[in-house]
């Protein structure tokens, strides 16, 4: 018999995924210590591994042997299984249904992320006080340790009592809050953490007035700690490489009363005009400009944008130069015929953008100011692009104080 030709068999593929979800279940739910994790485990480990060792056997004999111990084994685990689900009232498999019940399925398939997910309780069990806070943040300043700068060393850094600074033996000093969104705060630590989180944790913005009420802080005080994270989002938004593969384009209005944009023009009443590049399934770039003129468009292709993408555009006639300027696979949709969609071509992504930023806008916020219109915009295309990694969001952004090295505080 080949040495691996018992991984194509369907009984040994089967227990080994049984195998993974075991380890995956084990170590959600039951003790470490306990003698039922190594028991499930090992029960598991069992049955992948007679059924391997019985193909290999050259003796026919030993080979419906290790099958047996194989079958003994897995009846073991579900035995243990069903000791689980009878314990903690869990409906079990329905033989005549023939599929698990949405419970059971549950806990195999989403205890991790159940378990894992960065909510509240576990952001006010992680970061208590302000000790606790101030100390993450040297860590993320200072992961390979603080360089002393009299010892010329790295060395060991102890906190001073009340004071937001650590000092080495020889009585040099530092300050991990220093060129940070937080230097010279007198604003608790845990409420920036805590602005932060709630930053990071909504899909549609939170209002300085709400962080207000929740902080019992200034509205001052809350709008100036929300225009300092969005800081943080614009240099974790900016540099990178040129989008590429399938990239899609398009400009949207914000503000004015103005019924339809695109048929009514309300000189009175003046949109602002933010321009969106998406990747599919990529990042997105949104930029507030001054106008939607062929000039204007085209440069934040060209700044964004690798040549060798396939640009999608509506009809507009700014974009009809695109092949002019090196981009040679440009494709449009013709919006003005009331076409949406031929094939791949469309602008559906980022057109969803507009969506996610006018709702989170117009219902959050209300009233965005143009001189602050960027920094908001900033925000939600952040979060768009860290859609991915969900509960790594807080860690993803808190990580850029590190990156920011100077801030002009207003």
């Amino acid at each position: 018999m080949s040495q691996a030709g018992y991984k194509y068999l369907k009984s040994y593929q089967l227990s080994l995924v049984i195998y993974d979800l075991t380890v995956y279940f084990c170590n959600c739910w039951i003790d470490k210590r306990s003698r039922t994790h190594d028991q499930m485990v090992q029960a598991a480990r069992s049955g992948k591994q007679n059924i391997s060792e019985g193909y290999l056997e050259k003796s026919l004999k030993m080979y419906i042997k290790l099958l047996g111990v194989a079958r003994a084994s897995l009846g073991e685990l579900l035995e243990d299984y069903e000791d689980f689900a009878r314990q903690n009232k869990i409906p079990v498999w329905d033989l005549e249904k023939g599929h698990l019940s949405l419970d059971i399925m549950y806990i195999i398939c989403y205890t991790e992320a159940v378990k894992e997910y960065f909510s509240l309780g576990t952001f006010l069990k992680t970061y208590k006080n302000d000790e606790a806070c101030l100390d993450h943040i040297k860590e993320i300043k200072y992961p390979d340790g603080i360089l002393c700068g009299k010892c010329q060393k790295v060395t060991n850094f102890t906190k001073i009592k009340d004071r937001p600074v650590y000092q080495c033996s020889c009585g040099y000093q530092i300050s991990p809050l220093a060129g940070t969104i937080f230097e010279k705060t007198t604003t608790p630590l845990q409420y920036w953490f805590y602005a932060i989180f709630i930053m990071t944790q909504t899909r549609s913005g939170i209002s300085a007035k709400q962080l207000q009420r929740e902080l019992g802080v200034t509205y001052k005080t809350a709008w100036r700690m929300f225009k300092q994270i969005r800081i943080l989002m614009a240099n974790a938004n900016s540099g990178g490489d040129l989008l590429d593969g399938i990239v899609e384009a398009d400009e949207t209005f914000i503000g004015g009363k103005g019924v339809n944009r695109a048929y009514q023009w309300r000189a009175d009443k003046r949109k602002e005009v933010v321009m969106g590049i998406v990747q599919r399934r990529g990042k997105a770039y949104l930029k507030h400009i001054r106008n939607t003129n062929s000039w204007t468009l085209i440069n934040q292709l060209k700044e964004h944008v690798s040549p060798k993408a396939f640009v999608m555009t509506d009809d507009y006639s700014a974009y009809r130069h695109l092949i002019e300027h090196g981009f040679n696979h440009h494709y449009s949709i013709v919006h003005s015929d009331k076409e949406y969609v031929r094939g791949k071509i469309h602008t559906q992504n980022v057109e969803n953008v507009w969506s996610i930023l006018k709702r989170g806008i117009y219902g959050v916020y209300r009233v965005v100011s143009k001189k602050y219109l960027q920094a908001y915009i900033d925000e939600y295309s952040w979060r768009y692009n860290n859609r991915q990694y969900q509960d790594k969001m807080f860690d993803r952004l808190l990580g850029e104080i590190a990156n920011v090295k100077v801030l002009k505080v207003v």
